[in-house]
């Protein structure tokens, strides 16, 4: 059988760790909420912003696909992966504000599930703007082809015209 023990306080040391807990209860808990909601904000940002570079991501594939396929492709391929780096640094930074804000082991693990959900729903979008852009930029190369291959054959019988009069 287990014996309980029994743990002695002053009343100083009683008032002291009564006033710890109404503390912890009250204005540590508002505080540590407000912690959250300012980390859960920066996440939405952090998702604005994502969608902010992908957007210019998109509109700068559109100016390069007027110049050479490689050169397009080489473009395309760094502002992507310039988006998906700065994406991934602010998700990287939102999860560790929110792990250094929020101490209480509670409140700490929905922290983290959240941010999981922020980090799997920003790499989802990411996942759909590089594969968006990808296929932008197959497209245009595509088109691009067909328009020199097309200008190519109008040079070739523009050539035979002449060698034939």
């Amino acid at each position: 059988m287990t014996e309980e023990k029994t743990i002695l306080l002053t009343q100083e040391a009683y008032d002291k760790l009564k006033e710890e807990l109404t503390w912890r209860e009250g204005e540590y808990r508002d505080e540590i909420t407000e912690r959250i909601a300012a980390a859960r904000a920066e996440g939405e940002k952090a998702r604005a912003d994502a969608q902010k570079d992908a957007e210019a991501a998109k509109q700068e594939a559109e100016r390069i696909r007027a110049g050479a396929a490689s050169q397009a492709n080489a473009d395309a391929r760094a502002i992507i992966d310039k988006a998906n780096n700065e994406a991934r640094n602010i998700i990287y930074k939102a999860q560790q504000d929110a792990n250094r804000l929020v101490q209480a082991d509670a409140i700490r693990q929905q922290a983290e599930k959240e941010a999981e959900t922020l980090t799997a729903q920003a790499n989802e979008d990411i996942a759909k703007r590089q594969a968006d852009c990808q296929q932008y930029i197959a497209g245009q190369l595509a088109n691009l082809d067909s328009y020199m291959t097309q200008m190519l054959q109008n040079v070739r019988n523009a050539r035979s015209q002449v060698r034939g009069q």
